[in-house]
């Protein structure tokens, strides 16, 4: 049987007020809980990038492939002009929700040259049997 207001061992807490909320929700940032509200908020980016998947999981040919941690993502496109085109869809995609790119972090290089994500360096590098993708540390990581 569930028990009523009245055999509560002790009273009901008031209501929360608005205060009370802003300040649990400054609270979260930077805590454990802040890297699942931002999955929660970002959930569709990858479908608004243009990202498509078959059954196994696998980007279908074409499409960018896009890869996120809390507020950190990395879009790996075939050409610059899809890349451009990636950063224009999810530029509109994060505007409503109050959110916009980092200008000094947002940046569209080639694998070639590598990029940092997470404190790695990924990079295409070539070998005599073709090419060959590495992931190290990267040099802020050391």
């Amino acid at each position: 049987m569930s028990r009523t207001a009245r055999d509560t061992p002790r009273p009901f807490q008031p209501t929360v007020a608005q205060r009370d909320i802003k300040a649990e929700v400054a609270h979260c940032v930077g805590g454990v809980i802040s890297p699942l509200l931002l999955n929660i908020a970002m959930q569709g980016m990858e479908e608004a990038a243009g990202a498509r998947y078959d059954k196994n999981c696998h980007a279908k040919p074409g499409t960018p492939a896009v890869i996120t941690y809390a507020d950190d993502f990395v879009a790996l496109c075939h050409s610059r002009e899809q890349a451009e085109a990636v950063r224009d869809r999810l530029s509109t995609w994060l505007k409503p929700r109050g959110l916009s790119f980092n200008q000094d972090k947002t940046q569209i290089v080639h694998l070639e040259q590598g990029f940092d994500f997470l404190s790695f360096n990924i990079r295409r590098y070539h070998t005599r049997n073709g090419t060959k993708v590495l992931i190290k540390p990267s040099k802020d990581a050391c």
